[in-house]
C-alpha cells in the first residue's frame, strides 16, 4: 500500500485506467465461474487489488470495486488474516470507503472472537499473531473517521485486554474507568490537538470544539450534583449559586434546568466527540 502511494506521488506520467465495475459479487456465479478452483481465484482477486494503482476518493455512501472483491474473499475464507488487516485500511486511507473498511474490520473482529480459538495453531501463528490489531484499528476508525469517542473507547478497552498490546493502552483503560472517564479522555485529547495545531485555522476550530465540550462536560457534573441536591430538598436556586452556575454558556445561551433534572444550555451545541 505504501509503495503504491509513493510510485503515483513521484511518477507524474503513471497512467490509471478506468475503474471496473462496482458491484456485490454473486457467490453463485463465483462459484460457477471458478469451476471448483475457488481457492486459487481469492488468491487472484487478492493480487488483482494489489496492483489497484488508483487512489482517488470514491464518493460518500458508494465502494470502490475491490471493496466488494475483498467481501467475497473474506467470506469464502474467513481467516485470510491480510484481507482484513491491510484491504480494510487501504479503503479507509486511500480510498476514503469508510463504511467499507469498517464492515471489513468488523467483520474480522466476529471472527477473532467467535471462530479463531476454535482452530488450529498454525492459523493463529500465520495470520493472526497480532490479532489486537484488529479492535486497536477500529477504534481509530470511530475516533478519526467518525469523531466517536465513546465507540472508539469500547475497542480501545477490548485491546488492552489482548496478549501483547502495547502497555500504554492499559492506562488509557484506566482513565476510561473513571468516572467520566470517556469525557476527561475527549478534553486530553483535544487540548494536546490544540496546543499542537499545525495552523491558526484549525486551532480556532479545534478551540471552539474544546469550549463546547469542557461546557458539556461541566453540565454533565452539575446534573450529577443536582441528582443528589434534589433528593435533599435543595432549591435550584440555592444549587446554583452554591455551584456558581452562571445564566449563560460561553456561547450566550441561557442556562436552564430542565423538568428531567438535567442542566443544560438553550444554545444548539453541536456533538464533539460523539458526546
Amino acid at each position: 500500500m505504501a509503495l503504491k502511494v509513493f510510485v503515483l506521488n513521484n511518477n507524474h506520467q503513471f497512467i490509471v485506467k478506468s475503474e471496473p465495475l462496482a458491484s456485490p459479487w454473486d457467490q453463485r456465479a463465483y462459484r460457477l465461474l471458478t469451476q471448483g478452483e475457488w481457492v486459487t481465484g481469492l488468491d487472484l482477486l487478492w493480487l488483482r487489488a494489489l496492483q489497484d494503482p488508483r487512489i482517488d476518493h470514491v464518493k460518500k455512501g458508494e465502494h470502490p470495486w475491490n471493496f466488494y472483491d475483498y467481501d467475497l474473499i473474506t467470506d469464502f475464507d474467513t481467516a485470510y488474516g491480510e484481507i482484513y488487516y491491510h484491504g480494510a485500511m487501504s479503503l479507509v486511507v486511500i480510498r476514503d470507503d469508510v463504511s467499507g473498511g469498517l464492515h471489513l474490520l468488523e467483520k474480522a473482529n466476529k471472527f477473532r472472537k467467535e471462530k479463531l480459538p476454535y482452530l488450529p495453531p498454525q492459523y493463529h501463528l500465520d495470520f493472526w499473531k497480532e490479532g489486537w490489531l484488529l479492535p486497536l484499528r477500529l477504534a481509530y476508525v470511530y475516533l478519526f473517521e467518525y469523531d466517536d469517542l465513546p465507540s472508539a473507547m469500547k475497542y480501545y478497552k477490548e485491546t488492552a485486554e489482548l496478549l501483547g498490546s502495547p502497555p500504554y493502552l492499559q492506562s488509557l483503560k484506566k482513565r476510561f474507568e473513571q468516572k467520566d472517564g470517556v469525557y476527561i479522555v475527549g478534553l486530553r485529547l483535544l487540548r494536546a490537538m490544540y496546543t499542537n495545531a499545525a495552523t491558526e485555522e484549525i486551532k480556532e476550530k479545534l478551540g471552539r470544539r474544546l469550549a463546547v465540550l469542557e461546557f458539556k462536560f461541566q453540565s454533565k457534573q452539575w446534573t450529577d450534583s443536582w441528582a443528589i441536591a434534589r433528593k435533599k430538598k435543595q432549591s435550584p436556586n440555592d444549587f446554583a449559586l452554591k455551584n456558581n452556575i452562571p445564566s449563560h454558556d460561553p456561547f450566550g445561551g441561557k442556562i436552564v434546568l430542565t423538568s428531567e433534572g438535567i442542566w443544560t444550555t438553550e444554545s444548539k451545541l453541536e456533538k464533539v466527540l460523539g458526546l
